[in-house]
């Protein structure tokens, strides 16, 4: 603010006046104007500020935001053993290395989970039975084999004791002594007898085995394969008796004889109890299945082999075709005058059979000698 004023000297013209500048600063002006030019600038500060995050937030959520979607969105949609959801690896920010980890570890998990289906697959469809086990004997897991074996639905199955589908829980004492075994090898084979739900039984051939738990070493699991083996035991049997036994008379045979007598004279010496050993003979045998013909012969030596395991039927008594005709009896602890009273028994019963024999030189029928 300024003004001007006229200097009037006294004693001097009026024309010769001189004039003077007053000068006047107005701050409070001046602090009006310099507050106002402030408010415009904080506005425009600000709704730069505004702009500029709005702008970013809209850049976020196009580059940042809608790429962390679509990493969600693959993991969400994963199925295992389909194929995967793959995200865009290209770029070398944060997210992108984020999305490469990513497709490496689907990739991974998707390999795992093939493997485990097909795993489960197998472990369902194999014919033999699959148990897992806990360290008290408990059912965790069981496949279709091992229901089908013991005619239990799977939730019947699970949760029970193992040895409650034994034939004989006892059979393993076993037990105990298996137990001993897994702990200290970590594997143990064997033949074991289930039971079925209507109380058949089969021999499985049975393996246990101990399951790594990696870094679970303290929590013990117990991997069971049982292969059904009763057929072949079967088989076996057959095989075993028809070994030991005479074709015609299903009779022990001479060879399988002659292994009992060895065997029970070294226990009867050992045990100091008396042994006999009772050879028999047909009658003029030749004769009759020279008149009679071979296939009378036969029935001939099945009938009084039939009255021999009729008289000798006690569980130490052995009776065996010894050759042709001929038969021996195997007595264990029986002293002579009973012997002599049970073959007196059997040349009696086979005197009753009266099997017709003309060309028998002491008898209209069959008879034996024994000594």
């Amino acid at each position: 603010v300024f003004q001007i004023d006229p200097i009037v000297r006294p004693g001097e013209p009026s024309e010769l006046s001189q004039y003077g500048l007053y000068l006047e600063y107005d701050l409070a002006s001046h602090l009006e104007r310099t507050e106002s030019a402030y408010r415009r600038y904080i506005l425009f500060f600000v709704a730069a500020m505004f702009g500029i995050s709005v702008l970013s937030w809209f850049v976020l959520s196009y580059v940042l935001t809608r790429r962390i979607a679509r990493l969600v969105y693959a993991t969400r949609n994963y199925t295992p053993g389909q194929n995967i959801v793959q995200v865009d690896e290209s770029g070398r920010d944060e997210i992108s290395v984020l999305n490469r980890e990513f497709n490496r570890m689907m990739k991974q998990i998707d390999a795992y989970s093939r493997e485990l289906q097909l795993s489960a697959t197998v472990f369902e469809n194999t014919s033999e039975s699959i148990l897992v086990l806990d360290e008290t004997g408990m059912i965790l897991r069981a496949n279709s084999a091992f229901c089908e074996l013991t005619g239990f639905a799977h939730a019947e199955v699970l949760g029970r004791q193992f040895l409650n589908f034994l034939s004989a829980p006892n059979m393993l004492a076993s037990t105990l002594q298996t137990v001993r075994h897994l702990r200290r090898s970590g594997a143990w084979k064997g033949e074991i007898t289930f039971r079925h739900k209507d109380g058949s039984e089969s021999i499985q051939q049975t393996g246990i085995n101990q399951v790594d738990q990696g870094d679970l070493k303290k929590i013990r699991r117990y991997a069971i394969i049982a292969t059904n083996i009763t057929e072949l035991k079967q088989v076996q049997q057959s095989l075993q008796e028809l070994a030991i036994r005479d074709g015609l008379t299903d009779l022990y045979n001479r060879r399988h004889f002659e292994t009992i007598l060895a065997s029970e004279w070294q226990r009867a010496h050992r045990l100091n109890f008396s042994v006999a050993a009772v050879m028999i003979d047909i009658d003029f045998f030749k004769n009759y299945n020279d008149f009679y013909g071979h296939q009378k012969g036969d029935e001939c030596i099945q009938r009084i082999a039939a009255e021999l395991k009729s008289t000798f039927r006690r569980a130490t008594d052995y009776v065996a075709r010894y050759g042709g005709e001929e038969f021996i009896v195997l007595l264990t602890g029986d002293e002579l005058p009973a012997v002599i009273e049970q073959v007196e028994r059997l040349r009696s019963g086979i005197r009753q059979l009266r099997i017709t024999h003309a060309k028998s030189s002491v008898a209209g029928c069959v008879t034996i000698s024994a000594g």
